[in-house]
């Protein structure tokens, strides 16, 4: 709960984050200070909205906004295309 204590304050009970909740992980898209941003968010079904709106760094606990700190889907995509593997006669290759 020391992570969401940023986060909660000055919020409804209803609106806070409380044990047992869910809460949505982004993908760590920068790192500052040499340490990854992990945005941990409260949960929402409109998964666009969490981008532009207020999240804890899993990291620090600090609270940040901006959609730059998400890792776009495209980036997702293209890194899982461009990934090795290892085949089935133990070499790597695509």
């Amino acid at each position: 709960m020391i992570r969401f204590k940023k986060l909660n304050e000055g919020r409804n009970w209803k609106d806070q984050i409380k044990p047992f909740n869910f809460f949505l992980v982004g993908f760590q898209a920068i790192e500052e200070n040499d340490k990854a941003v992990k945005p941990l968010a409260p949960f929402t079904k409109d998964y666009q909205k969490i981008v532009y709106e207020p999240f804890i760094d899993y990291e620090s606990g600090e609270v940040k906004e901006g959609s730059q700190y998400f890792k776009p889907l495209s980036r997702t995509i293209l890194q899982y295309v461009e990934h090795l593997e290892n085949k089935f006669d133990r070499e790597i290759g695509f």
